[in-house]
């Protein structure tokens, strides 16, 4: 039994004469009052303080009540669990709520988990939250690294001890120390905290929580300081099955149902389309290319057209021409081979009699979504600061008289018409698809074309009553654009060009990273509504990172075809391509496996890491093959180090370099969390911190959601 010192200078129990009395009709447990969770104060080779609050009874009264303190090697969940299998570390003990006890014969190498127990005078026992002494002993490795699950998952507060003094003689060479927070549940979280402890005598301890202050010190909502594109409308709103959705009178012109596609020539006109919110476009043919198996027609609205005077930058053939010869050419792979070649067919033979047959026609219209194209400098005067890029709406693949019956999707005209730079942010008066908007309107027609290969390979040939969860298809569109980046010559979501298969630069403000270093917290799989543009943008950045990540680590388009063609349209369709691709079916991913990898491979990014699941950065091109079978297509990605880019503040200027992590100062004090963004630990989320420490003995107390886990990772 070990030794138990109470701290205080007199004990004096008062005993009551009939203390010992029991009433036998007594079965019910005392009650812990407000939280039942039992706290280590401080700690030391020695001793150990705990600490937690008094429980109450119906029948027995406070200083009778009686506490016994447990320890085991394994979690112990439950009260019978620990009366049966906890060993004893001291007896039954009054009126307490504090104690010091003697730990010196308990070996600290690993976890030793902590049990308290009450009970009342008729042996009703009620067990308090466990806690738990962990201990990791860190010696230097080849790799520079280390990567090491806390095994703390079911516990809401423990001390940890991270012991780095046998990296050096002496302890003092400095490394970086970081805790990643993932909260693998569909279910939002208490936000983690983490307090620095003194390892000093058990008499007093001081703490400090590590505080949200990297570089700026409070989070913010984000306003962009220039126009962005949101990409995939439909999708976004899942608007595929809504019954209510309302229908916009067509104007007198010739519905487009009245001309098949296949009979599409340029010049014909007088055609009318449905859009998903815009009404009836009038537009006429502009383009039509063919190839053995497949055909190309482009039609723009004929209010966006160069003779029109409406809107602010105009196409014309040049434009056209360009936006084909991107998609399909003759002799050539383009965006069709390319995004086929990942995902499989855009359409096909089904039985589905709601929706057109089997034909090879794709259609492009290019008019201006959400009519704001007619500013004088569109799309800078947009108020919102976005706009919609483009859309593919399944609706247009049905066989009724309120859709167009062609496989077909939207861009908007202007946007793609728009003489302009990523460095002026200001039009230029020579148009070039190599221009910055022009540019992300060709990537767009990656993004979106994957969704309608989605919406056929998963809705129509398989027949699955669901649709792909937003976040899953979101994510195999953006991959869309990132295997191909390179193809298209464009700078893609990556930020960096395509054909640069390096980390880039420091500084970079480009692509996704940027917005997900700065939100980093957000949900993966939690979609804002459209009409929450600043949240979808952050919901794009998560998606990206995490499907980059993918990417990077299980075999790139072979990985994405698996995880759009597979039986599942939720997280499972991530793991089963993980996991079928891995050969692990001894010890299979699980969707929290991989968002703590992914989380681990952010803070990792600025390293060349060879270890498959961790890995961002590589001195040369992460390379694929094509998954459909007969399809000899290869694909490479570049490398990415999130440290290399910056998220601007309102004004343009940098608030923020590298990831967002959650840190301590080294003058202490605190700051509440309740000022953030995010006041829950998001479902599906990392949450990142750093510590300040930099070497020996490190001592804090870590206090989150029981079903959260915790992953160290040490750089040397």
């Amino acid at each position: 039994m070990k030794k138990v010192i109470f701290g205080f200078t007199t004990i004096i129990f008062l005993i009551s004469l009939f203390s010992g009395c029991t009433d036998r009709n007594d079965i019910q447990a005392p009650e812990i009052i407000d939280s039942d969770q039992l706290i280590i104060v401080s700690a030391n080779t020695s001793e150990i303080k705990f600490s937690w609050n008094s429980a109450s009874d119906n029948s027995t009264s406070d200083r009778n009540l009686e506490y016994m303190l447990y320890s085991s090697d394994v979690p112990l969940p439950d009260l019978d669990s620990i009366i049966a299998s906890g060993e004893e570390v001291t007896r039954w003990y009054p009126d307490l709520a504090s104690l010091v006890v003697d730990v010196s014969d308990i070996d600290f190498a690993g976890t030793t988990y902590f049990n308290l127990v009450v009970k009342d005078n008729a042996e009703n026992k009620t067990a308090y939250s466990q806690t738990a002494y962990i201990k990791t002993i860190y010696t230097s490795t080849d790799k520079g690294y280390l990567i090491e699950t806390v095994p703390s998952t079911g516990i809401e507060s423990f001390y940890y001890e991270l012991d780095l003094t046998e990296l050096t003689n002496d302890g003092e060479s400095d490394h970086e120390i970081y805790y990643l927070f993932t909260n693998g549940t569909e279910e939002p979280g208490i936000r983690p905290e983490i307090e620095e402890l003194n390892a000093v005598e058990t008499s007093t301890s001081t703490a400090r929580t590590i505080e949200s202050n990297p570089s700026p010190s409070v989070k913010k909502e984000w306003t962009p300081t220039y126009p962005v594109g949101i990409r995939g409308l439909p999708e976004t709103l899942e608007k595929e099955t809504d019954s209510s959705l309302a229908w916009l009178p067509r104007s007198i012109s010739r519905a487009v149902t009245d001309w098949p596609a296949s009979e599409d020539v340029v010049g014909k006109t007088d055609i009318s389309f449905q859009t998903y919110s815009d009404g009836s476009i009038e537009a006429t043919c502009r383009a039509v290319i063919t190839k053995p198996d497949v055909q190309l027609n482009i039609w723009v609205a004929d209010d966006c057209w160069e003779d029109s005077e409406t809107k602010a930058f105009l196409v014309d053939e040049t434009k056209v021409n360009a936006m084909a010869d991107a998609f399909l050419k003759e002799g050539e792979d383009k965006i069709y081979e390319w995004i086929t070649g990942i995902f499989g067919d855009e359409w096909g033979e089904h039985d589905n009699s709601s929706y057109i047959g089997n034909n090879d026609e794709i259609t492009i219209l290019l008019y201006d979504i959400d009519g704001d194209g007619g500013g004088t400098e569109a799309p800078y005067d947009l108020e919102q600061g976005y706009y919609t890029a483009g859309y593919f709406w399944s609706e247009q693949n049905r066989d009724t008289i309120n859709s167009n019956q062609r496989i077909m999707f939207f861009i908007d005209a202007p946007v793609y018409a728009c003489p302009d730079n990523s460095e002026t942010q200001r039009p230029r008066d020579t148009w070039a698809v190599t221009n910055y908007y022009p540019q992300d309107q060709i990537s767009t027609l990656a993004h979106e074309f994957q969704h309608m290969i989605n919406f056929y390979q998963n809705n129509i040939r398989e027949g699955y009553s669901s649709n792909t969860d937003t976040w899953l298809n979101e994510m195999c569109s953006m991959i869309a654009e990132d295997l191909v980046s390179d193809k298209m010559a464009v700078t893609g979501p990556r930020g960096i060009p395509g054909t640069d298969y390096t980390e880039g630069d420091p500084g970079n403000t480009d692509g996704r990273i940027p917005l997900y270093n700065y939100y980093n917290d957000d949900s993966l799989t939690s979609w804002d509504s459209y009409q929450d543009y600043g949240g979808v943008l952050m919901n794009y950045s998560s998606a990206y990172s995490f499907g980059a990540y993918l990417a990077r680590n299980y075999g790139g388009a072979e990985l994405f075809k698996e995880i759009v063609q597979n039986n599942f349209y939720g997280t499972e369709a991530v793991t089963d391509a993980v996991n079928n691709y891995s050969g692990a079916s001894i010890d299979p991913k699980t969707f929290e496996d991989l968002l703590a990898d992914w989380g681990t491979a952010v803070i990792l990014s600025d390293n060349i890491i060879d270890e498959e699941g961790f890995q961002f950065n590589r001195d040369s091109a992460f390379p694929s093959n094509s998954g459909i079978e007969g399809n000899n297509l290869t694909y490479s990605l570049g490398a990415v180090n999130f440290n290399n880019f910056d998220f601007l503040d309102d004004n343009g200027d940098v608030e923020l370099s590298g990831p967002w992590y959650y840190q301590n100062e080294t003058s202490g004090g605190s700051i509440s969390t309740g000022n953030l963004v995010f006041t829950e630990h998001e479902p599906a989320s990392n949450i990142y911190c750093k510590d300040n420490s930099t070497a020996g003995k490190i001592y804090r107390r870590f206090t989150q959601g029981s079903g959260v886990r915790i992953t160290l990772i040490v750089k040397e």
